[in-house]
């Protein structure tokens, strides 16, 4: 076989080998691109998915945050009452202390036997 022949063998062979190659690249190409829509399709589903968990989420959280906020003000109401009357039997006392306490006045009994201005009324 002459250089000529092998030459030319040889680039036959090389002509195959990247037919072989391109096919090969195509059919990867069109693979890859088939993959590439069925994940556009997942994502977009997910995004719903997503979409819809986060607001469950945030209606779960903003519902826990109000009963949060409601119990808390409720509590602090309880305490500022609790501690109001506390503060009132403070200064009561504290008055009493420094004041003294006046005596109640105390009715007079009416006499046996005594007429009352104000006869009872039927």
């Amino acid at each position: 076989m002459s250089l000529r022949e092998q030459w030319n063998a040889a680039r036959v062979q090389r002509q195959q080998e990247i037919l072989v190659r391109q096919q090969q690249v195509l059919e990867q190409r069109y693979e890859t691109q088939i993959k590439l829509e069925e994940f556009s399709a997942k994502r977009v589903e997910m995004a719903v998915q997503v979409s819809e968990l986060l607001q469950d989420f945030y209606a779960n959280l903003k519902a826990d945050v109000a009963a949060f906020q409601e119990e808390t003000r409720s509590q602090q109401e309880q305490v500022w009452t609790a501690e109001k009357q506390h503060r009132s039997a403070y200064v009561s006392n504290l008055q009493a202390y420094v004041w003294g306490t006046t005596p109640t006045p105390i009715k007079p009994r009416p006499k046996p036997g005594a007429v009352s201005l104000n006869p009872p009324k039927r």
